[in-house]
């Protein structure tokens, strides 16, 4: 431990290493859409699918020359760059939206069966309900279930 107290750290040294490193870029640094967008890349890569080869057939000739990648990675990376070239945003196009929201249309409340209001009466609508027994005759039907605990004076 004495010895490395002693040695001085040479930072010209460091900086030559460093420098010396940097005259080679790292292949890894590149994204596989850097890769895919290299114009002579690019360009063989669109005569071999104008050819009719598929993704499955170009992703393994990739890896043998050092770019490695999924299919699936591949394909999506290479669609996002196809909508690139048609100058889309990389959203998805305005059309029929399949979203479920009821955004424009406001929500209906909702009734349970025990707040539905029958046309022959409170009592008739807890038997057609089949809620049955006498219990179920002297419930009034037009009174919104109560919640526990001390939310109401009279429920205390």
């Amino acid at each position: 431990m004495a010895a490395e107290k002693e040695k001085a750290i040479d930072y010209s040294k460091i900086a030559e290493a460093l420098n010396k490193l940097a005259e080679t870029p790292n292949p890894k640094s590149k994204t596989l859409a850097d890769h895919l967008r290299e114009p002579s890349v690019k360009e063989a890569i669109e005569r071999a699918k104008a050819a009719g080869y598929r993704s499955d057939a170009i992703v393994p000739l990739l890896a043998e020359l050092g770019i490695k990648t999924t299919t699936a990675s591949f394909d999506a990376t290479w669609s996002k760059l196809k909508r690139e070239d048609r100058g889309e945003t990389g959203t998805k196009p305005e059309g029929k939206s399949r979203s479920t929201s009821r955004k424009n249309n406001p929500a209906k409340p909702l009734q349970t069966a025990s707040e539905k209001v029958s046309e022959s009466g409170p009592d008739a609508g807890a038997e057609q309900a089949g809620t049955g027994g006498d219990k179920s005759k002297s419930k009034s039907l037009n009174k919104s279930p109560t919640m526990g605990g001390a939310f109401n004076e009279n429920d205390l």
